[in-house]
């Protein structure tokens, strides 16, 4: 099994150095009970020093990265249950 630990900072929060370090921490004290742990920290924005070798199993998030994801997968199933009903629509047609 694999665990998250997600951070959730607020919106005006940009992530840095020090929020990385203190969910580090956290998850250092689940480790005994929970493993392996990835990291989830989001925040308003992400301090770009933190893309520079980045830690393995850290990832830093913004929420405007979080709801464009968001919305591009939503835009891809809605697109994807349309296309599969549309042809389910012709197969039954051609059946009849």
């Amino acid at each position: 099994m694999h665990y998250h630990l997600l951070e959730f900072k607020r919106p005006r929060h940009q992530l840095t150095r020090d929020d990385q370090n203190q969910a580090e921490k956290y998850r250092d004290d689940l480790l005994s009970t929970f493993q392996p742990i990835e990291i989830v920290l989001v925040g308003g924005s992400v301090d770009p020093k933190l893309n520079f070798n980045p830690p393995e199993n850290v990832s830093f998030l913004s929420y405007a990265a979080v709801i464009s994801n968001a919305r591009q997968q939503l835009n891809w199933l809605l697109t994807n249950l349309t296309m599969d009903k549309s042809s389910a629509a012709s197969t039954a047609s051609a059946a009849s």
